[in-house]
């Protein structure tokens, strides 16, 4: 009969290797972006305080372009930590539009007829009459 080589690991061993391949400890992009959004209602200046005042929600290609700079250039004097540049697939921007739209009930999502982030913000900024070039 062949004998079998016997392999001896703890509990605590078999438990580190299972969290060290498995997602249960890493943060989703939706998570962090959350993250993001809220914060950055919170600080002075923060472009979401002022969208968060109007009825829209950008598209995800322009939430994209904001999320992909890893900084509000809106936010001053460092209130805001910088974050990882990342962007959102449809299905994660969808679960960030539902969750904006728990406190948001009546945004919609619109383009205001721009093609990159500075002019939509810029458009947000003149309907609530401030002039600040971003």
């Amino acid at each position: 009969m062949k004998k079998l080589n016997r392999i001896s690991i703890t509990i605590k061993q078999l438990f580190a290797f299972l969290i060290s391949k498995c997602n249960f400890t890493k943060e989703t992009e939706v998570t962090k972006v959350k993250k993001i959004l809220s914060e950055n209602l919170k600080v002075p200046y923060g472009i979401f305080g002022v969208i968060e005042s109007t009825r829209y929600f950008p598209p995800r290609e322009l939430l994209n372009q904001f999320l992909y700079k890893g900084y509000d250039p809106c936010v001053q004097y460092g209130k805001m930590n910088n974050w990882k540049p990342t962007v959102l697939n449809e299905n994660q921007y969808s679960s960030i539009v539902e969750w904006w739209q728990i406190e948001h009930s009546n945004i919609k999502v619109d383009s205001l007829d721009k093609t990159n982030w500075n002019e939509w913000t810029n458009a947000i900024l003149e309907e609530r009459g401030i002039k600040f070039p971003v």
